[in-house]
């Protein structure tokens, strides 16, 4: 059997866990090939008997570059696909819309599995929490090959039917999420494509103690920033600026080594919204661990 699986992974965690469900086919005497969104070339899905999509919860749902691979891919008419998601705080909407929309391309589902990851986000970093610290756990990975054999049963079963069955065949696998809570529903509706080009990408810059070193033009996952805005100060160096292109992940904030770059997420009605999103994620029950919010070298998770 031949499997692609597919990932976007800013911090590497949604990495580890396509490593071990691999694993876990590999085990079963299954060929795996990896790609990742944005970084590689996406193979024909012909080629393959089962494809795999992995991404982390960005806002209780898929990042954008996800949601864009899922519009344009094709060629899934009848082929087994499964999904695994990692999240810091909430799943909200991103396993469903991934499977969803699969499934819409013809696709038939057969598993569906989830990990907690470090919540590596400037905006509950900057009230001293993350969550999920030491994610994906050991019990985790474990999980995770476990789960790429009981794919590769699944899929087995499926290659046994006939052409007529194998259409109509749905198998007991994982269930949807449910719905996601109203507070985060609300902070996702905010946070859509038209309000993030129009508005939220504007209040992006960098403050009079940047010193042009580049990390947040290198990390951008859109290359949304360039090198190209004037001096600060008496330097000559060019400054970052941004454009429309932004997945409000804030790693442009994380990497920064002077804390220069400024965003929506400083403002007060969102610090407002972090505020309320720390209290009901330790209240849950959320593991997370306090760092210093004044110092981004803490903000780096251990696993």
């Amino acid at each position: 059997m031949n499997v692609l699986i597919v990932t976007f992974s800013q911090f590497g965690t949604t990495e580890t866990i396509a490593d071990e469900i691999g694993q876990g086919l590999t085990s079963d005497g299954a060929t795996v090939d990896f790609v990742r969104i944005g970084g590689d070339t996406v193979p024909d899905l012909r080629n393959y008997d089962l494809i795999g999509i992995g991404t982390p919860a960005y806002m209780f749902r898929p990042p954008f570059p996800v949601t864009d691979f899922l519009r344009e891919i094709s060629g899934l008419a009848g082929k087994p696909f499964f999904t695994f998601i990692l999240y810091g705080t909430d799943r909200g909407a991103t396993g469903n819309r991934v499977r969803r929309r699969l499934r819409r391309g013809g696709g038939v589902d057969v598993g569906y599995f989830t990990a907690r990851g470090p919540d590596v986000f400037v905006g509950y970093l900057r009230e001293g929490i993350l969550f999920s610290p030491d994610h994906p756990s050991r019990d985790e990975r474990a999980a995770a090959q476990e789960f790429g054999r009981t794919v590769g049963r699944r899929v087995a079963q499926l290659e046994a039917m006939d052409e007529g069955r194998r259409t109509r065949y749905h198998p007991d696998c994982e269930s949807y999420d449910p719905a996601t809570p109203v507070l985060y529903a609300l902070e996702r509706a905010s946070l859509n494509r038209f309000v993030i080009r129009t508005t939220l990408s504007r209040g992006f810059h960098a403050d009079d103690r940047c010193i042009s070193c580049g990390l947040c033009v290198q990390r951008c996952p859109t290359k949304n920033i360039a090198l190209t805005g004037a001096p600060n100060g008496g330097s000559t160096e060019p400054t970052p600026e941004w454009g429309s292109d932004c997945l409000m992940c804030g790693v442009c904030a994380l990497v920064c080594p002077v804390d220069a770059v400024r965003c929506p997420y400083d403002w007060g009605i969102t610090r407002l919204f972090m505020k309320l999103n720390v209290r009901r994620g330790k209240r849950t029950g959320v593991p997370f661990r306090s760092v210093d919010p004044a110092d981004t070298s803490t903000w780096t998770p251990s696993s």
